[in-house]
């Protein structure tokens, strides 16, 4: 049955679908300072031909570029397995690691040093402070060679680099961050429904952040909120509607499209949006994670401290007169989901304003 119409206003802001959050300069700053650059799991079946270019010993290569606001503390990392077999020791496999520039010359990238840690597969490759500048916007390679007992033990491996860079504010006036939360009023069953999130640091765009969106479904038979929300990465790939809807890729703007199966909504009426920017690359944002190591950012509805044991952070507290919430999650925003989605022949949309 389709839901009486007062219940629509239970609704947070059911008509409010684009906001935008302030954060102070120095969180945003802190919660920005390292980013990831590139990752890519590389098969040893698949880099047979890397010898070629290394002086015929076997080794795995990823291509990556820096980007110019991140050539701070640029860490190449790698974590090494081989299927089937116990975990290979970095230190014994790894003859060495090099980053060179994509091209005849293939010069060499100084600067970087391997360093090894408790996990034994692990090796971390890192330059400290800037790569110079002539390396950035670059196409790099950064070679692994190892030294396999037998061909097969190469095969059958594999290295998975994560590289990361620290966002460099050398030269830039102190700014506040800001991010949107864009999505359409109603969701259509012809039409995408595209949530858009916009990072900007004053007037500048925040490249290589980590936004993920929180969709809650209102239902009739859930009024206290119990079925627990739904959880989308929005990405600033530039794969358009093939894939996450993102228009232009490294433009600030991320972006994800959902559809009412990745809701589970058959039996919902409305939904809240809520944008939110993580404090690491690789930080999730799900229900029983802000104790963890790596957390999301508060979200504005439970007005949690920053830290357990802290105290409640003066920007995070919510204002109530011609303010801004001062968040670091956007503000929750409201859409109705068009019944046609669920039962043919059904015309019912949002009230008039």
């Amino acid at each position: 049955p389709i839901p009486c119409v007062p219940c629509l206003l239970r609704l947070t802001d059911a008509f409010q679908y684009a906001t935008q959050t302030f954060i102070p300069g120095d969180v945003g700053d802190k919660a920005q300072g390292q980013q990831v650059i590139w990752k890519e799991t590389v098969q040893g079946i698949r880099s047979m031909g890397c010898r070629d270019t290394n002086d015929g010993q076997n080794c795995y290569k990823s291509t990556f570029t820096i980007d110019k606001s991140l050539n701070k503390d640029v860490t190449i990392e790698a974590v090494l397995q081989i299927q089937g077999q116990p975990l290979p020791i970095a230190q014994e496999v790894v003859d060495k690691m090099a980053v060179r520039k994509q091209d005849v010359s293939q010069s060499e990238v100084e600067g970087f040093k391997a360093s090894y840690s408790d996990a034994p597969n692990f090796i971390e490759f890192g330059h400290d402070g800037y790569v110079p500048e002539a390396y950035t916007q670059q196409l790099l390679d950064v070679y692994l060679t190892t030294n396999y007992t037998t061909p097969t033990d190469f095969a059958r491996s594999t290295s998975q680099f994560t590289i990361s860079g620290k966002r460099s504010f050398a030269g830039e006036e102190d700014a506040d961050y800001w991010v949107s939360c864009d999505h359409p009023s109603i969701m259509k069953p012809d039409e995408p429904f595209l949530i858009k999130s916009r990072v900007m640091r004053g007037t500048t765009p925040v490249n290589y952040a980590n936004v993920v969106a929180k969709v809650t479904v209102s239902r009739a038979d859930d009024p206290d909120g119990d079925i627990l929300p739904h959880y989308f990465e929005l990405k600033d790939d530039g794969s358009g509607d093939s894939g996450s809807g993102d228009e232009t890729k490294n433009d600030g703007t991320y972006s994800t499209i959902v559809s009412p199966e990745d809701l589970q909504a058959d039996d919902g009426f409305g939904i809240s949006v809520m944008c939110n920017l993580l404090e690491s690359s690789d930080a999730e944002w799900n229900n029983n994670n802000f104790y963890g190591k790596k957390k999301s950012l508060p979200t504005q509805a439970s007005f949690t401290p920053y830290c357990c044991g802290t105290k409640d952070q003066k920007w995070n507290i919510p204002k109530s007169q011609d303010v801004t919430k001062l968040m670091r999650s956007s503000i929750a925003s409201g859409a109705f989901l068009d019944p046609s989605i669920f039962v043919k022949g059904t015309d019912f949309g949002p009230l008039e304003r």
